[in-house]
């Protein structure tokens, strides 16, 4: 007997919304918690899903009421049904790709969304696209007569359904719910859903790059939990962050016999997401991963315990030449058409150098085809020449296209830093230089590029890139050691941040203490001609915001007020709380590190108010930064 139209298509509705919520929750936990477990215990299962049920409900009784209406109902059905399908698409994605839902710093870098989309996502995109159609096809074609399934009895069911997974965290049992948020804790994931992580990520109030943000003043109490982790703020000052000093100390280690008077060049290696477990000098579990890195380390002083601050690119340099944490990132940001990040003081490292004397130049290995802002952003941190990727192709690699998407490949990119300080030494300038460098090869999600060296058998795409980029640097640093700029010329090795946690790193490193956060230890080598140097030193989880102090500390950069929020790393002994340090990639992702691991507001409640305080005090530098009062481009800066 044929079934009628309105039982027809809500059994049509609720089939592929059901299915459509299978889907989501294996690609959500399938790598996290077994099938079995679950079947074990449906009411924890229950639990971490019922805000996923609650918009499955809503989306069912909007198809149940709206399914036999007019064209005018009907097609609002069939919006609100292509939304709600493209929202868990793109959250699914997500959580395969990156173990995480869309976020705010994703969106910040939208532009590199080409480099996690591949074929296999187009294809199940097309599929669901393809059933909704289908579905749209059977209930448009369908009896207009009415059906059996009563809405007396439909609709209050479903009404039922969503207050018991609303009010579910009054009747769920206290054991259930802990268990619940131990669980999520420990994969660093809020209890939430598609829907609702997406309008929390897309409207919270700091998502606008110029309206305030915060205004108020810090409590004694607040004050007091931050000067314990070495932060300043003067609130009845212009200029709250300004402190007197960089450092209180002599610089840290000596200089060598006969090497007393000399001014060293220093070239700063930001290398792009590069954790320190992946690098053997950090113990990583593939030796041979990064054999040249290896091999520069033992030359220098390895630092230990060391972390990003922030994430990601802009942010990350950004934060570690001006020690601040920053309000602006990619889009929206850097990458705004309107210029509202320009025209804003900040003190930055290369503003030291270029006091002390120095030219400070900045390499960057972007090509014209994908511009990137960083340039833009290099030159308002005060960097006296910035030369591009293509720059750096036209004159020293004679024109060769790029063999990146985005940049030029490492061995490119390198290759033309080889030939710009050979170019520096041919024409026997004397002039000491403070260059920086930046590769991009070693991104997420950059599977390929023309002539990679691959790990292995190649088949774990985050593992070649490391290698690539190692066989790289190992041509780049083999070519600066027989150099005549070897014996006056300081090399600093770190990262810009750690790796993101894509699938394959994660595959490949979640081991020990490892956490699926954008925080991790990166590294931290300064290779020295002139100073005697320990193999190794404890930074006590310092973090990257520590940066600038340390490099002016380390060398004796002039002293004096500054806005710098991190404090050198040479200096441990003047902040209270040792062995831990603060990172932050926005109002919610706030993290605490210490020796236990990194806490965050999902995986550690005994934290929350401390961390409520930092992320207080964040948002006020945001805020400052926002209303251009870091630093007052006039202030005087004392020998």
């Amino acid at each position: 007997m044929k079934l009628r139209s309105r039982r027809t298509r809500f059994f049509l509705y609720f089939s592929f919304f059901s299915l459509l919520a299978i889907i989501f929750f294996i690609s959500t936990f399938s790598s996290s918690i077994t099938a079995s477990r679950l079947l074990t215990n449906p009411l924890l299962f229950y639990s971490i899903i019922d805000l996923f049920l609650m918009e499955l409900f809503v989306l069912l009784l909007a198809g149940f009421i709206l399914a036999n209406g007019n064209v005018l109902s009907r097609s609002i059905l069939y919006l609100l049904s292509a939304i709600f399908i493209l929202i868990y698409f793109m959250q699914m994605a997500s959580l395969h790709v990156g173990r995480e839902f869309l976020s705010r710093l994703a969106l910040e870098n939208a532009d590199h969304l080409y480099l996690f989309l591949d074929l296999r996502y187009l294809l199940f995109f097309f599929a669901i696209a393809a059933t909704c159609l289908q579905l749209i096809y059977l209930n448009e074609r369908g009896d207009r007569t009415p059906g059996s399934c009563s809405r007396l009895v439909t609709l209050p069911l479903l009404i039922i359904g969503i207050l018991v997974t609303l009010t579910s965290g009054y009747w769920l049992p206290t054991l259930v719910i802990n268990t619940r948020d131990r669980y999520l804790a420990n994969i660093n994931t809020a209890h939430t859903s598609p829907v609702i992580s997406l309008y929390t990520t897309l409207f919270r109030p700091d998502i606008s790059y110029s309206e305030p943000v915060l205004h108020r003043e810090l409590k004694p109490y607040e004050m007091e939990e931050i000067s314990k982790f070495g932060f300043h703020y003067d609130p009845t000052a212009k200029y709250p962050l300004i402190k007197e000093s960089i450092y209180a100390s002599t610089p840290p280690f000596s200089v060598k016999p006969g090497k007393e008077g000399k001014t060293p060049n220093v070239i700063i290696f930001f290398s792009e997401g590069l954790s320190a477990r992946s690098i053997g000098v950090y113990r990583s579990i593939y030796p041979d991963l990064t054999p040249h890195i290896d091999e520069f380390a033992r030359t220098g002083m390895v630092v230990h315990r060391y972390y990003n601050h922030t994430a990601a690119t802009y942010r990350g340099l950004h934060g570690q030449l001006a020690s601040i944490f920053p309000f602006y990132g990619g889009h929206g940001g850097w990458h705004s058409v309107d210029p509202q990040a320009s025209g804003r003081s900040y003190l930055s490292l290369a503003d030291l150098f270029t006091d002390a004397g120095y030219e400070t130049i900045f390499l960057d290995s972007h090509h014209r085809n994908h511009p990137s802002q960083v340039d833009k952003m290099m030159t308002e941190l005060g960097f006296t020449t910035v030369i591009t990727g293509d720059q750096l192709a036209d004159t020293f690699l004679n024109g060769d296209p790029p063999k990146g998407d985005m940049a030029y490949s490492d061995h490119q990119y390198l290759q033309g830093v080889t030939g710009y300080l050979k170019r520096r030494v041919g024409r026997g300038e004397t002039q000491p230089f403070f260059l920086s460098l930046y590769n991009f090869g070693t991104h997420a999600f950059l599977k390929s590029s023309e002539g990679r060296v691959v790990y292995g058998r190649g088949r774990n795409h985050t593992l070649n890139s490391i290698h690539n980029f190692d066989h790289a640097f190992g041509l780049f640093w083999e070519s600066l050691k027989n150099s005549p700029l070897a014996d006056n010329t300081i090399l600093v090795f770190t990262a810009d941040h750690c790796h993101f946690h894509e699938r394959s790193f994660v595959k490949s490193f979640k081991s020990g203490d490892y956490q699926q956060l954008f925080i991790d230890r990166i590294p931290l080598i300064i290779h020295d001609p002139l100073r005697r140097l320990p193999p190794s030193y404890d930074a006590e989880n310092s973090s990257s915001i520590d940066f600038t102090p340390t490099i002016a500390h380390y060398l004796g950069l002039k002293n004096g007020p500054n806005p710098f929020m991190g404090n050198s790393i040479f200096a441990l002994e003047s902040k209270p709380y040792r062995n831990m340090s603060v990172a932050a990639l926005g109002p919610q992702e706030i993290f605490l590190i210490d020796n236990d691991k990194i806490h965050t507001l999902n995986n550690s409640p005994a934290h929350t108010s401390t961390l409520e305080v930092l992320a207080t005090y964040i948002e006020l530098v945001r805020q400052l930064e926002l209303d251009n009062l870091i630093w007052k481009e006039d202030q005087e800066v004392k020998d």
